[in-house]
């Protein structure tokens, strides 16, 4: 038996038998492997409790954002919606563009939305009627599809970066414009320094030819 302040026996098997408290009697190499072990374990224990609660508040950040970009979609949605009934492009109020100012009007309308200081602002007319229209059964989604399916009826997709005030000061503007009839199918993604990169559909009232 080992007495109190002499060299352990770590030869072998005997490495088992080393005693923790006389770790400074140890030879070089069960020593440094055991120094070793107890500095892993150290690090992976602060890592542990350093890293998981910026984790936890990065993941309670993202369910924020979500939560808000949902928030603001639906505001942008309902403030583009006019007080009047803007179903149809034959309706009263409603100003119909002609097909041939449709190019003059879509610089016009970038020019608008690129002065509620939004940057890398893009105005893309659709010509052809989607393929999937929204499913009917709700209110919404058959006037969507009237409009979809109305000759009277043009929409594009516009879209931009900047603030989410810039985006809901955008879509007030858009509710007071004669021919804008509805703004759906808003997408909000995080850009950098608290911008956002938008985009949306827009359905505006078209002349056509008889």
């Amino acid at each position: 038996m080992n007495m109190l302040g002499s060299p352990p026996n770590a030869s072998g098997h005997h490495w088992r038998d080393l005693d923790v408290a006389q770790i400074v009697h140890w030879p070089d190499v069960p020593r440094r492997f055991f120094l070793a072990l107890c500095a892993m374990l150290l690090t992976a224990g602060l890592a542990w409790f350093l890293l998981m609660p910026m984790y936890d508040m990065l993941n309670i950040e993202k369910n924020k954002t979500k939560v808000l970009q949902q928030q603001y979609i639906q505001m942008v949605q309902h403030a583009a919606k006019n007080d009047r009934e803007k179903a149809m492009a034959q309706s009263h109020g409603i100003k119909a563009i002609p097909i041939a100012g449709l190019p003059a009007w879509l610089s016009e309308f970038a020019k608008v939305t690129q002065a509620q200081h939004f940057s890398e602002v893009s105005v893309k007319p659709v010509y052809d009627t989607p393929s999937n229209p929204s499913a009917g059964g709700d209110t919404s989604g058959e006037k969507k599809n009237q409009l979809l399916n109305n000759p009277n009826v043009g929409f594009l997709v516009v879209s931009g970066v900047g603030q989410y005030d810039d985006v809901l000061n955008w879509a007030t503007v858009m509710s007071v414009r004669e021919e804008v009839l509805g703004v759906d199918e808003m997408t909000l993604t995080g850009d950098t320094a608290g911008r956002v990169r938008w985009q949306a559909r827009v359905f505006f009232a078209q002349e056509v030819k008889p």
